[in-house]
Parts: structure tokens; C-alpha cells; sequence
């Protein structure tokens, strides 16, 4: 086809376009459509995705993450499918491994960590007064001594007129009448007037008979990560130290999640207000709101955990102030709190601030407080729970994330403790055991052996012998269902921390391009397999596990609604081509008996949807860029703290790049002209003659 006869071509297609403007229009409009959906949807998944990326990345995976080759599982630091945490095996020597990474180009830090569980004993309120008991009849301190029993006494009274109230509905057995005996004991003048004559006797009563009775708190289970915290901070921009103080280095610390201690580890009735206020400043109201109210019912319920942290004193306070709060002259405290804590839409807010103002100083607002230690619990390696004390110095969270229940993961520990928690030993306390064994008179016994050294014989020197002159093994003891406490030193060398094994590592990049990170992917794998270790590397994806896979499902439930809307419009503007051919039969019967070929009207209808797609594509696609643009500014709210995790904040700032647009209209053209092939072949099939006959 000559120029002339392409321009002719072309002015055709452009005055068919605009005589046919019904059908043009609705041809074009699905185009339209199309493109804008196109562009709106990779804009979005491609912000979800970078949302995504910064949030896994600047909070607790890095870019790259290293362990063991032998692992028996994929590395999920979310936890698997089966929300527990998947057996990585571990990394000997992370010093080591260090040394090799940091050698490679465009590796900017390599992190030491480790993921595992525990649990944190609450007790229940009794136990923990009787705690600070304990602790003044340690320390021989008389005035705190008779403070002390003047609070527990007044918290076991309350106990008492609890049971006895119990008593008047539940007929109660052996086993309760004993137990009403007890407590009316220990709430007996009596009692305490002989207290101080055995005092540790009188103690163990208390503890064994009377602390039972009130419902325990449970135990709370911790998800931390094990770290070295100095270059945990340094390298993920995302963390931030909220109350307390950072953990020096060199000693053993927690840090928890400040979204997680607020939840979790405080006092149940503060944070059912808590969960009630967020809720009711989200525009909820209890008058309209069932959840709501059932939450406020169940927080009414839960008034003893008030009740019982109280002194006499206080209790005092508290009563004094609730009458003149609700307007009451009768009425004793458990029956006050519970009417305090039945909120409406209209005290709410005054209920809630006179709580934190009269009741919160007087009770232990957090399960564990920022500048005390805890005890954590896990299983270690071998099998056999381990217990170690660590002091809480602070909280911290991750910017952005605050909301997101994801992002409230991760409580931090040091290496050093998370490795003892582990069964990891470094080498140097792995000397320290060889030399106990060794001071024990310890060794190792084959199989065929064993009778031999259990009972004697063969020359053999029996091991219980040996166990008498050598005295008592810490570590022989330590099997499964056994729980090993660690009274560990708080400091430690901080080389310690490279010299130990870890169970992961993550690598942190100058350039985190994604075509530069599967480059140092692929260096670090070679440099690896060069020194000699069996590692795999990967990137935050598939370290992510499932969470990782969201992008990946996002986009492709974006593509499927994009090709079910292609397939509709191929198949409408199929039919509206079809439509319009059969209309202009007299026109391409002229048109052939005038000399056109078939190849010049097949091209015209090719021709037609290429100006509608461009036309249709281009008008589409800008439109939809402007709204993006619009958007970015605005920002999309994060509905829920899922969404929170996704946008990697409260709001998700899409943006629009020239790939976008083109690749839309390219897309959408291709499937206008593939919809248009059909017609355009019949067109080209029609026959001079058939216009002679139409115009016969």
C-alpha cells in the first residue's frame, strides 16, 4: 500500500469513526474502561507491593536472609501455615559468615537473629502480694513487713466475702467447704495476730491454700526475636524506642513491642477501655454497636482483677471517690466498680479519664514493668524447658506500623539470652560444660557398656558412686519436661554476640533495586559456596512465607478481573463491529466495484479500532493518571490494621509512571484489534456484485 492510498486509508477510518459515532461511543467507552481499570490496578498492586517491601524489610528481614542449607524447612519468620515456627537449623559460627558477606559488593551490614517462643508467668493478684511479702520478710524489713501483711490481709478479706457470696448459690462440696474454711481462716484476726511467729510457715499456707482460690492470670506467650539490638536499631529504619531506655551493650535485656505491651501485657480492665475507646473514636457508638457492648459486658465482669489489686488504703479512696462519682451514699466497692464499669455513649468519656486518674495509680497497670525482669520460658533444642530471668529496659515500635497487627510481632531479646533460651551454647560455654563434666567425673558411655557403669563390673567404676564423691550435676538433670533456670551474669562480652551460632542472619543492601538484590543474591551464594558453607539465601518474599505471597496473589487476582472485562469487551466489540459490517455492506460493495482490494477494506476496519483504541486508550489512560495523581496526594486510608501492614502505614500513596499508562494502552488496543479481526475478514469477503444488489 502507497502513501496516497494510506492517507486515503486513514481520512476513511476517521470519518467512519465520527458518522458511526452510537456505536464508536460505546465501543470506546469499553475502552475507556478498560485502560483506566488497567492503569488503576497496576498502580495499586505496585504500591501495595513497595508498601509491603518497606515494611518487611526496614522492620525485621533486611533484603536478603541467610541460614542453613540443611534446614529442614522453608524460612518463614511469620510462621508457617501451621503458626508455628519452621525448623531452619542454624548458622555455627556467624562470625564467620559475616566475614564472608560483608566481602560482598553492595552489602551494607549482615544481622544475627534467631525466632522462637515463650511464655511469661503472670500468676494471679494474690500471688503477686504475696510476692512483696516474701520479699519484705527477705530483706527483715519490719515496716514494710506489717504494711505488706495489712495489704494482703485486705485483699484475702475481699476473697473471703467473694467465696461467701458464692457460697449462698453453689452448693459446694468437700473439697469447697475446706477451701471456705481456709480463707475464712486466713481472713481471721487470729491468724495474722500469730503471723509473725512463723512467718515463712504461715507464708507457705498462704501461697498453697489461699493464692489458688483466685483465678489465675495464665501464662502470656512471647514471639521475640533474638538480635543483635545495637545493630538491629542501627540497620532497620522502621525502629523506634517509645518509653524506657535502650539496652546497653554487653548486657542482657528485653525490649517489647510497644503495641504488644499495651494489648497484651496490660492490666485486662485498662486495656478493655483502651480497645473500647478506639473503637468508639472510629465513630462507633455502644447504643448502635453489639460488639461493642458485649466487650463492655465482659469488662464489667472482669471488676475483681480491680478489687483484688487494692490495699486497704486505696480501696478506701477508691470507694469515697466512686460515691461521689455516681451520686451514691450506699453501696459497697465490688458492687461500685461494677456500675462504674457499665459505660454508656454518654459517660464514657468521662468514666475513662477518671480511671486513669483515680484507679490506674493504685493498681499494676502492666504484667511486667519497663525496669524490672521477667521470667521467660522456652523449649530449647534438646527438648527440656529453660527458664532465664531478663530485665525489661523498654519498649519500642516500628514507624508506620503501629496499628498493624503484624507489626506488633516481634519482641526483642538479646543474642546472648536467646541462644541460652535456645540450647545454643557458644564455644566458650560450651568449655565452661566440658569442665563441669570433667570436675563431675562425667563421661560418655557406649550402649554395650552401660549396664556395666550403672551397676559395676568389667572394672568399671559405677557412675552412682562416682556421682556421690563428685557431687551434683546442673546439667545431668536437664531431659525432657525438665525446666533448667538460668541465674546467668546480665553482662557479657559484646564479641560474644559474632562468635555464637545464630539461627538467621539478614542482609542489609547499599543498592535495593530489585534487579541489585537478585544480583547480591547470586554473589552471595557463590561466595558462600566458595569458603565452603551450605547456606541459601533469599529475599523478603519468600523469607515472608505466606505474607510474601500476598503481592503475588494480589496481582493476580488483578489480572484475572482485567482479561474477564478484556474477554467481555473482545466479545462486545466483536459483536458491534459484526453489526456495523453487515450495515455498510453497500458501502464495501461500492468500494470493491470501485477498485478497492480486500486487504485495503480488511485494513480500514483495523484502522477504525486502532483510532478508537488510541483515541478511547489515551483519553482513558490520562484519566486515570490524574485520578492517581490526585490520589497520591489524598493517600487511601488503611480500613483495618491488615491494610495498615500492606500500605506500610495508615495511608497508601499510589503513584503512576510512564510504564503504567503505556502498558495499557498497548494492552488494550491488542485486544480491540484481536476483536476486530473477525469482522474485517468479512468485510473483506463481501462482493461488488452484493452492492449492485442492494441497490437493485
Amino acid at each position: 500500500m502507497n502513501l496516497t492510498a494510506a492517507g486515503i486509508l486513514w481520512r476513511i477510518a476517521l470519518r467512519n469513526v465520527w458518522r458511526n459515532r452510537m456505536k464508536s461511543l460505546i465501543v470506546g467507552f469499553i475502552l475507556f474502561l478498560g485502560t483506566g481499570i488497567i492503569v488503576f490496578g497496576n498502580a495499586l498492586v505496585d504500591a501495595v507491593d513497595d508498601g509491603m517491601t518497606r515494611s518487611v524489610t526496614q522492620s525485621v528481614s533486611g533484603h536478603l536472609q541467610v541460614y542453613s542449607d540443611q534446614a529442614k524447612d522453608k524460612l518463614a519468620l511469620f510462621g508457617d501455615q501451621f503458626a508455628g515456627m519452621p525448623d531452619i537449623g542454624n548458622i555455627p559460627d556467624f562470625h564467620a559468615l559475616a566475614e564472608v558477606a560483608r566481602k560482598v559488593p553492595n552489602v551494607e551490614a549482615v544481622v544475627p537473629m534467631g525466632i522462637d517462643f515463650a511464655l511469661g508467668f503472670q500468676g494471679n493478684e494474690i500471688d503477686r502480694w504475696l510476692a512483696r511479702l516474701r520479699q519484705a520478710v527477705r530483706d527483715g524489713d519490719e515496716a514494710k513487713i506489717a504494711q505488706r501483711k495489712e495489704e494482703v490481709r485486705a485483699v484475702i478479706e475481699r476473697v473471703n466475702a467473694e467465696l461467701a457470696s458464692a457460697a449462698q448459690l453453689v452448693a459446694g462440696g468437700t473439697e469447697y467447704a475446706s477451701d471456705m474454711e481456709n480463707a475464712k481462716r486466713a481472713a481471721s484476726p487470729e491468724f495474722w495476730a500469730a503471723f509473725d511467729q512463723d512467718r515463712l510457715g504461715n507464708l507457705e499456707f498462704l501461697e498453697n491454700r489461699i493464692a489458688p482460690l483466685e483465678q489465675t492470670l495464665g501464662d502470656v506467650g512471647l514471639m521475640f526475636l533474638g538480635t543483635d539490638l545495637a545493630a538491629f536499631e542501627r540497620n532497620f529504619d522502621r525502629f523506634e524506642l517509645v518509653e524506657g531506655t535502650r539496652v546497653p551493650e554487653g548486657q542482657r535485656g528485653f525490649l517489647f513491642n510497644h503495641g504488644f505491651y499495651e494489648e497484651v501485657m496490660k492490666h485486662r480492665v485498662a486495656r478493655d477501655l483502651d480497645r473500647i475507646k478506639r473503637r468508639m473514636d472510629e465513630r462507633f457508638t455502644l447504643a448502635d454497636d453489639a460488639e461493642l457492648r458485649s466487650w463492655r459486658d465482659l469488662m464489667v465482669g472482669q471488676y475483681r482483677r480491680v478489687l483484688f489489686q487494692l490495699d486497704r488504703q486505696a480501696a478506701e479512696s477508691v470507694l469515697s471517690g466512686l460515691r461521689t462519682l455516681l451520686g451514691r451514699t450506699d453501696g459497697d466497692l465490688p458492687t461500685l466498680l461494677q456500675d462504674f464499669l457499665k459505660v454508656d455513649d454518654a459517660n464514657f468519656a468521662t468514666r475513662y479519664a477518671w480511671f486513669y486518674e483515680h484507679i490506674a495509680p493504685h493498681i499494676q497497670l502492666y504484667a511486667a514493668n519497663i525496669g524490672e525482669s521477667i521470667p521467660l520460658q522456652a523449649y530449647t533444642k534438646a527438648g527440656y524447658s529453660k527458664s532465664v530471668n531478663v530485665k525489661v529496659y523498654g519498649t519500642y515500635k516500628f514507624k508506620g506500623l503501629e496499628k498493624s497487627d503484624i507489626g506488633k510481632t516481634f519482641n526483642l531479646l538479646d543474642m546472648v539470652t536467646f541462644r541460652d533460651l535456645y540450647g545454643l551454647m557458644t564455644p566458650e560455654r560450651r568449655a565452661e560444660v566440658a569442665a563441669l563434666r570433667e570436675k563431675a567425673g562425667l563421661k560418655d558411655v557406649k550402649r554395650e557398656d552401660a549396664e556395666a557403669a550403672l551397676f559395676g563390673g568389667g572394672g568399671a567404676e559405677p557412675l552412682e558412686k562416682k556421682a556421690e564423691s563428685a557431687g551434683f550435676d546442673e546439667f545431668g538433670d536437664a531431659g525432657v519436661g525438665k525446666v533448667v533456670r538460668s541465674d546467668a551474669l546480665q553482662q557479657f562480652d559484646p564479641a560474644e554476640i559474632e562468635r555464637g551460632v545464630a539461627l538467621n542472619a539478614a542482609v542489609i543492601l547499599t543498592d535495593s533495586r530489585p534487579e541489585k538484590i537478585a544480583e547480591t543474591r547470586a554473589a552471595l551464594l557463590a561466595a558462600f559456596e566458595a569458603a565452603g558453607m551450605k547456606m541459601r539465601v533469599v529475599d523478603w518474599k519468600e523469607a515472608a512465607g505466606m505474607l510474601g505471597d500476598l503481592v503475588t496473589v494480589a496481582r493476580t487476582v488483578l489480572w484475572v478481573i482485567v482479561v474477564i472485562m478484556l474477554l467481555v469487551a473482545l466479545v462486545i466489540i466483536n459483536n458491534s463491529m459484526v453489526i456495523a459490517t453487515m450495515e455498510r455492506v453497500k458501502e464495501i460493495g461500492t468500494m470493491r466495484a470501485v477498485g478497492a482490494q480486500r486487504s485495503f477494506i480488511a485494513a480500514l476496519f483495523v484502522a477504525e479500532t486502532t483510532v478508537l483504541g488510541f483515541l478511547s486508550g489515551g483519553v482513558g489512560a490520562l484519566c486515570a493518571a490524574g485520578g492517581i495523581l490526585l490520589w497520591g496526594k489524598v493517600g487511601l486510608p488503611a480500613q483495618n490494621a491488615f491494610m495498615t501492614f500492606l500500605f506500610s502505614g495508615p495511608r497508601l500513596y499510589p503513584t503512576v509512571t510512564l510504564s503504567h499508562l503505556l502498558a495499557a494502552v498497548l494492552l488494550i488496543l491488542f485486544f480491540a484489534l484481536i476483536s476486530t479481526l473477525y469482522p474485517a475478514a468479512l468485510a473483506a469477503r463481501i462482493l461488488p456484485r452484493v452492492a449492485m444488489s442492494e441497490e437493485g
